[in-house]
């Protein structure tokens, strides 16, 4: 049973590996693991995410892969570092995150807006504990009090607009809205309204939009204090999907 387990995983290190000369012998140990474990490409892909999920990158603790920043990463925090305004469209499970938490540490003030209050609990868990605290929630279930220690704020768009109205004098360095595509929801009306009146830097982040520049001189017409955005768009994850 435990040689059996091991079949598939030898059989994906071997993909990755270099034949250094034993192509053939390769080739002919792929060719009859699929003929023996009857494996189709669709049956290889539902057997990775379904009995294999933990070993998939970059979830697989054993990986002997280098981890490091993809380029494309690197250059959003470029953009946070020289204070610039930002769209960047990536696919789901690209590594959109690691860009919005480095611009929570790289600013003094953020407000981080997220679509949803499930969403918005999850990010204030995520930079609550790597804060140490310092954080304000702000959902229709929940509003904590805010202090003038606290350096993020996070939350919904309706909350948040009803919120900034009675802290009109509240300013931020940097603005992040998550899953900006959300423009078309049900909050799309009060997000809207956070892009008019709130000043400042921004990183906008989505999946699914596919006309960044035409986004970005929507944002440039009902907000003209906003500079050119720079545009980014990634089509390549790190985790298998």
């Amino acid at each position: 049973k435990t040689d059996s387990y091991l079949v598939p995983h030898v059989y994906l290190e071997l993909l990755h590996l270099d034949p250094c000369g034993f192509e053939k012998q390769v080739t002919n140990v792929l060719k009859r693991v699929n003929e023996q474990l009857k494996m189709s490409p669709e049956k290889w892909i539902h057997t990775q995410m379904t009995e294999m999920s933990q070993w998939l990158p970059p979830l697989n603790k054993f990986s002997r892969r280098e981890k490091k920043l993809d380029p494309w990463q690197k250059y959003i925090m470029q953009c946070i570092d020289q204070n610039k305004t930002v769209i960047l469209v990536a696919k789901t499970s690209a590594g959109k995150t690691v860009c919005s938490t480095y611009a929570v540490h790289a600013a003094e003030k953020v407000l981080y807006v997220c679509p949803s209050n499930e969403l918005a609990e999850q990010v204030f868990g995520l930079i609550h504990n790597q804060l140490g605290g310092h954080t304000l929630l702000v959902t229709d279930k929940d509003v904590f009090d805010i202090s003038s220690t606290t350096n993020v704020i996070i939350g919904t768009p309706h909350a948040l607009e009803s919120f900034l109205r009675t802290n009109l004098d509240l300013k931020f360095d940097y603005t992040i809205y998550d899953e900006v595509h959300s423009l078309n929801g049900p909050e799309g009306e009060s997000l809207e309204n956070l892009i008019k009146t709130v000043s400042g830097k921004f990183l906008a982040l989505s999946a699914t939009v596919e006309n960044p520049e035409e986004l970005a001189s929507w944002w440039k017409s009902i907000n003209p204090e906003v500079e050119e955005p720079e545009l980014v768009k990634h089509d390549s994850r790190f985790i298998v999907q």
